[in-house]
């Protein structure tokens, strides 16, 4: 049987200036990110049906053709300084198709306004983009999920592996 071991990068756009009157003094910014994903085998979005490895998030996953990883991105600032204009941008590859609807915000820290979250165009082969207004304190955090499916006809060969049933 082939299987899909899920593995997935993830970057942020963030921006953080100090306001002087010339120049603009950069200031570092440090935003964490940590991006997990659990198996949902029928599609549903529910995990209590799954098994406890399934359900399971975490940052490799079994995958077959025709299920869906539910992704889960854990954000934070752990910087001395406010993020302003945050922009999570979580990639969704050729492979997988985006599960229209299923991007939600599970927790956002206050002061931190999430915008409704820009799929990739046809829903794969880009990224899936959440933007944020107001400010990220230092210390807060916050929590996006979002599930995907692993389309068994486009799948790419060299992401697979043989796996024991």
């Amino acid at each position: 049987m082939k299987r899909l071991i899920a593995a997935a990068s993830l970057f942020c756009l963030v921006s953080g200036t100090a306001g002087a009157a010339t120049p603009v003094i950069e200031r570092e910014t440090y935003l964490s990110l940590n991006l997990t994903a659990a198996v949902d085998s029928n599609c549903n979005g529910e995990l209590a049906d799954e098994t406890l490895e399934n359900a399971s998030f975490d940052t490799e996953k079994l995958l077959a053709p025709g299920q869906c990883l539910i992704y889960r991105t854990d954000y934070s600032n752990d910087g001395d300084f406010a993020i302003r204009k945050v922009e999570v941008r979580t990639p969704v590859p050729d492979f997988m198709v985006y599960q229209p609807g299923s991007a939600t915000h599970i927790e956002t820290p206050p002061g931190l306004w999430p915008d409704k979250p820009k799929p990739p165009e046809n829903g794969r082969g880009g990224d899936l983009v959440w933007p944020f207004k107001g400010g990220l304190a230092p210390g807060e955090a916050g929590r996006v999920e979002f599930t995907v499916k692993l389309d068994p006809f486009t799948g790419k060969v060299d992401f697979y592996r043989d796996a024991a049933e």
